[in-house]
Formats: structure tokens, C-alpha cells, sequence
């Protein structure tokens, strides 16, 4: 009699052990449905805004942002220059090494930018 209620009361911690660990996940998961919920509406007001707009308002969007990222382009050569005119400057070698990086991690940002090579 004694053994079975230890076994009884074994069997109910386990139960509620698993019952816990099952509620806590679908916790989770119900926060990630919300979260999904909100990213499906954010999409959903983004698409709106595009049927909105005209084409040539799209165009017109699209020739600024492309005018901005060239500029930008321009801007971030122009300090990959500047870098390789101070590596003539640096003394050290430490100092050249992290200006080299500098200079690459600059030139990586202008192809990307660009959307091709940059020399």
C-alpha cells in the first residue's frame, strides 16, 4: 500500500513536470505567432504603400536612393585614398596594418554599395 502511494505521487510529479515543460513551450511558441502576426501586418501596410505609388514615383524614389548610395560611394573612396595617402605617412607597421583593414572594411562597403568592383 505504501509503495503504491509512492509510486502514485512519483507519477504525479512526473506528470506535472511534463505538463510544465510542454506549457512553457507553447508559450513560446504562441509569443513567436504574435510576433509573426505583427511582421505579417508590418508587410502587409508595407505592400499598401507600394500599390499607392505610381511608377514614376517609383522611378523617382529609385533615381534618388541610387543618387544617394553613388554619392556615397564616392564618399567612402574618397577615405580609402585618404588611408592610402596616410599608409606613406605611418611610421610603424602597426599603424599601416590597421589602416590597411580600415581601408579594406571601406572599399568592401563602396563595392557593396556600388553592387560591383571598385579599384
Amino acid at each position: 500500500m505504501e509503495e503504491n502511494k509512492k509510486f502514485k505521487g512519483w507519477l504525479d510529479e512526473r506528470n506535472y513536470l511534463t505538463t510544465f515543460k510542454e506549457n512553457e513551450q507553447l508559450k513560446k511558441e504562441n509569443m513567436s505567432m504574435y510576433i509573426l502576426m505583427e511582421e505579417n501586418n508590418d508587410l502587409k501596410k508595407e505592400l499598401d504603400g507600394y500599390k499607392n505609388i505610381t511608377y514614376d514615383k517609383r522611378m523617382k524614389k529609385l533615381v534618388e536612393e541610387n543618387n544617394y548610395l553613388q554619392k556615397r560611394v564616392g564618399e567612402l573612396l574618397k577615405e580609402v585614398n585618404d588611408l592610402e595617402i596616410s599608409f606613406d605617412e605611418a611610421g610603424s607597421k602597426a599603424q599601416k596594418d590597421s589602416l590597411e583593414n580600415w581601408a579594406e572594411m571601406i572599399k568592401q562597403g563602396a563595392i557593396f554599395f556600388s553592387g560591383g568592383d571598385v579599384q
